[in-house]
């Protein structure tokens, strides 16, 4: 996968040859692409723009769940994403972590609209700007302005930081 700075996002094979995909260009961001995020199975990529304030995840296999989502209206950059590593396993609650001044754990809560998440701060305004989340089985990280951070989201509590 490779995000442009103007927006694009592109499926690329293992010679760097860009792969067809609808979807990728029917979604796309307005500015730049500021991180991707692919789950664990390979078959959902999330992004993120640190200008226009959006994330938009896509399906690489099926058109369903595929949405462009802007989890605040005051439009602030998003810097980083990280899809739950069982974002495509159905019943998993289609979670993900998103990062600007603070890192928030977006969920879905309904059946009938998939633009509905319940967003859960997980950490304050002391560790913006989080440049990096990367979410592995129960565990997810992220880097900001006090170091990184290592943080247990089952339990969901904090269990260290690297300075």
């Amino acid at each position: 996968m490779l995000g442009t700075k103007w927006g694009q996002r592109h499926l690329l094979d293992a010679l760097g040859n860009v792969l067809p995909n609808d979807a990728m260009k029917r979604h796309s961001h307005s500015l730049s692409v500021s991180q991707i995020s692919i789950d664990h199975a390979g078959e959902f990529v999330g992004s993120c723009s640190g200008e226009d304030g959006r994330v938009i995840i896509t399906g690489l296999y099926t058109n369903e769940n595929n949405h462009s989502y802007q989890p605040f209206n005051d439009e602030r950059p998003i810097y980083s994403i990280s899809l739950d590593p069982l974002y495509s396993k159905k019943n998993s609650g289609r979670k993900f972590m998103t990062g600007d001044e603070r890192v928030y754990l977006h969920q879905k809560t309904g059946m009938i609209n998939f633009n509905r998440y319940n967003q859960v701060a997980l950490s304050g305004p002391q560790d913006g700007p989080i440049t990096c989340i990367k979410w592995r089985g129960r565990f997810a990280a992220w880097c900001g302005r006090r170091g990184v951070v290592v943080y247990d989201v089952i339990s969901m509590r904090q269990i260290s930081i690297i300075k």
